[in-house]
Parts: C-alpha cells; structure tokens; sequence
C-alpha cells in the first residue's frame, strides 16, 4: 500500500512542515517506497508552496521513491496555476489541459543546479522583472546580487547542490515573491561545526550576521544573507524569511530599522527555505550606465 500524503487546502509556509513530514522523517528518510499525494483538497498554493514540494518531489524521486499524483481537479483554480506552472508536465504524467501556458505574472518554478543559477538569473529572470516593471536592469542589480548569494549559500550549506526557484510578481498589491529552497543538512547543522547555539532559531539568526560564516576559507564570510536581508528589508521595506531544520526567522522594516524574530518552527525542515517579499514600488529607478569611447 502507497503512503499517502494529502495536501492541505492552503499549501503555504505555514502547512508545508505537515506535509513534509507526512513523506520524510527527521532522519531524512522517505516514510514508503510508493508515495501518493492527494490533491483533492487543495484549493490555494502560493510561491512559498510550489516551491517547498516541488523540492519534496525532487529528493523524493532521487532516492528511486515512487510518486503519484490523485485527484487533480482541473475545475480548482491552484490546480490550473500548477497546471500553467509546468507542475504537472515536469511530475504528472503531463499537462492537465491544452491550454495550459506560462502567465504573464510568473517564471514558473525551476530546478536549478547551482552552477546553472546564474545564467538563469542574468538572462531570464531580471530581464523579465525589468521588462514587467518598466525599470532599467540596473535599478535591479542589487537584488539580483542577492538572489545569487542565496544560491551561493545552497553551494556553501548543501549537500544537493540543487534549488527549486519559483517567482510571482503580484501586481496590485505592489510586491514580486522569490522562494529558493534546497535539501540537505541545513544551516543550524552547518553553524555547529563551528559556533555553539543552543537551538536552531540561534543557528540562524547568528548565519546572518555579517562576518559569521561556518565555512573557515568561506567565499562570503556570512556577508551574503547579511547583505540580502540589508537590501530587501532596510532599503526595500519588504521582508525575509529563512526556515531551516527546527527554526526559522523572520525580518521585517520597523521605525529602528530591521526586526528580527527567530523562533522554533512547528515541524522540522531538511534544509533551507529562503522566502524574499520585494516591494516593487520602493523600487528606485536607476538609469543603464553607457560606456564611454574613446577613439
């Protein structure tokens, strides 16, 4: 008999951690050779979502598990976005409907090797952000520096080497939603290496202190996610949030500046998920600097 591992009616970052543990336990192991998830219930998915089990499905399907996918009702409007995303071509047995096709407010959910990020990030995603929001790359590239030392991070912290990326731009509520997760030890594993914390919502909150790093020839220094959260939170006004293992973090804009608020998470996740709210109209407009000639 399969496991069967039904979805939620919201499937977001507050119910992913029930659904992860419905498929793997703490000690990284699938709970049944045959997995089922049921979609029957599902009436709602946003970024944070897609991601996390497109992720799922990944580690599940590198270790030879067997998955199916039941009651996938087209007439529910998160099945035809999953369906418009690729889910269901790239795990099903192929799109749910003809028409299905990539919306003008998403680059649908990727699989990305590390080394594959950054051509990903340069010639197709900001490309596209710029294009959607009628600003120049330029006005962009401190963000996309921080959406590459997020995949950095994957490349310093897993033992994968591989991320799942989903981007949705919501227009009239004025913010673009970057999710990135990736399996592996995870960042309070990596952290004991080197520092004592007494949980893993301390492991985090010291990763992202600039100058704290668990690799000691380490590329970045922790300068990365300390750098990610500076930008997007303080100068952006959006928020971060970081889950890893058995805690979690979440910074967000206030009259002193960033709020930090790491806590214990309610179920345990394998890796990292990195979920980056942007606020598209704090976005400043910075026009492409033109090359000089000189004859």
């Amino acid at each position: 008999m399969p496991t069967i591992v039904t979805l939620p009616h919201r499937l977001n970052v507050e119910t992913m951690y029930d659904v992860i543990g419905r498929a793997i336990d703490e000690h990284q192991k699938a709970r049944g050779q045959d997995i089922t998830f049921d979609f029957s219930g599902l009436s709602f998915v946003d970024p944070d979502g897609m991601t996390v089990l497109s992720n799922l499905l990944e580690w599940l399907k590198k270790r030879e598990v067997r998955i199916a996918l039941a009651n996938c009702d087209i007439g529910q409007p998160a099945i035809q976005y999953m369906d418009d995303c690729g889910f269901f071509g790239l795990y099903g047995n192929g799109a749910l409907r003809t028409s299905a096709a990539t919306r003008e407010t998403t680059i649908p959910f990727r699989r990305l090797l590390v080394e594959e990020s950054h051509e990903w990030l340069d010639l197709h995603v900001f490309p596209w952000l710029a294009e959607k929001l009628q600003v120049t790359t330029a006005s962009l590239a401190e963000f996309k520096t921080c959406v590459r030392e997020i995949f950095n991070n994957i490349e310093d912290h897993s033992t994968e080497r591989i991320g799942c990326a989903h981007i949705q731009w919501f227009q009239n509520e004025h913010k673009i939603k970057i999710s990135i997760s990736d399996f592996g030890v995870g960042i309070p594993t990596e952290i004991r290496r080197t520092y004592q914390v007494s949980d893993d919502a301390e492991a985090i909150a010291l990763a992202i202190r600039e100058g704290i790093s668990s690799k000691r020839n380490g590329r970045n220094r922790g300068a990365g996610l300390s750098y990610l959260i500076d930008n997007v939170v303080r100068r952006n006004g959006g928020s971060v949030s970081i889950h890893s293992n058995r805690g979690q973090l979440t910074c967000w804009p206030s009259a002193t500046g960033i709020t930090q608020h790491p806590q214990a998470s309610p179920g345990f996740y394998p890796e990292t998920l990195v979920s980056i709210e942007l606020r598209t109209d704090r976005i400043e407009r910075v026009e492409e600097q033109r090359e000089s000639l000189e004859w």
